[in-house]
């Protein structure tokens, strides 16, 4: 079967998600998408449990099975795959690229799975530093890497569970924090004493702000039981304290840029971009200083920077 160069397939492998889409290589339009919550660590577990001997190929037929339901004429293309699936307890472990990592994606670590398609499927390692790792964000920076100037020094911050900020120089991404904002959030708000003391509904800018402000000069300890007192000492509203409580950290996340001058690029989704966007302003950041990338580049991140990787190897 001939492969149409038109197209190829992205597959974003994560650790409770598996993402699968078929794209076109000129518009980066996905054709087709398929989704399960069979990730990275339930797989896992199924291969352990059946005992098979061969994790790679284990792993590769759930991919099949989904590619086996494209029309017949897109079963054959290009394939890259990131995320977790090139973790210990992925289809094959790889070990992590180091910091400097050019923007192209060339400095990432690769392994070819071979010809299970009439084309190229090339899995993609992670990036780590002394204190920080990640799996899949890099390839998103890869993807966002053309919004950025080439001769400049900036962040780009990627908001989320685990939200990442990646230092960026004269073309290269030299190093990266990660910070557990979303799944603090998360635990404080569901699963501590704080749970009763926080609802979501109506957005308090003040409050947000005001955490914000908190978290920024390092009272997160001080505050984080201020919101239980302030619900039942003097019958604040629930919705207020969950706004005061996601500006308290993520507050505290942004703290780390604030004796910097370099730009700051901020890649969210749309639940994201609206609270980190007035959390910088709240930090007094300026307007010059903080740029905001277009929702439709952050939302085409992963698969552009899958598209960079297969460029690479098809010249290689």
């Amino acid at each position: 079967m001939l492969v149409d160069p038109k197209f190829f397939i992205s597959c974003d492998w994560g650790t409770t998600n598996f993402r699968l889409r078929l794209v076109h290589h000129k518009s980066l339009d996905i054709i087709l998408r398929v989704e399960d919550d069979h990730g990275i660590r339930k797989h896992n577990q199924t291969y352990n449990n059946c005992r098979s001997s061969n994790r790679e190929e284990f792993f590769w037929q759930h991919i099949r099975q989904h590619i086996d339901h494209f029309p017949i004429e897109h079963q054959q293309h290009p394939l890259v795959i990131s995320g977790m699936a090139s973790s210990n307890i992925g289809m094959k472990e790889l070990p992590y690229a180091d910091y400097p990592i050019k923007a192209d994606g060339s400095s990432l670590i690769y392994h070819s799975l071979g010809r299970r398609l009439s084309s190229s499927i090339v899995l993609v390692s992670g990036v780590k530093s002394n204190h920080c790792m990640m799996r899949g964000e890099e390839v998103q920076a890869i993807g966002l890497s053309h919004v950025l100037h080439d001769n400049q020094t900036c962040v780009l911050i990627l908001p989320g569970t685990h939200s990442k900020h990646i230092a960026y120089c004269d073309g290269q991404y030299t190093s990266a924090k990660s910070y557990m904002t979303g799944e603090r959030f998360d635990l404080m708000s569901t699963c501590s004493i704080l749970s009763d003391s926080v609802t979501k509904g109506e957005w308090y800018h003040k409050d947000f702000s005001r955490g914000v402000i908190d978290g920024a000069n390092h009272q997160v300890s001080d505050k984080l039981f201020s919101i239980r007192a302030s619900h039942i000492l003097h019958n604040i509203n629930t919705d207020r304290n969950y706004c005061y409580l996601s500006g308290l950290l993520i507050g505290e996340e942004l703290s780390n840029l604030l004796d910097e001058e370099f730009n700051i690029y901020l890649a969210a989704g749309a639940s994201l971009s609206v609270p980190y966007q007035q959390a910088l302003r709240a930090m007094n950041f300026s307007a010059d200083q903080i740029h905001i990338i277009n929702p439709s580049d952050v939302g085409s991140a992963l698969i552009r920077g899958h598209q960079k990787i297969l460029k690479l190897h098809a010249n290689s």
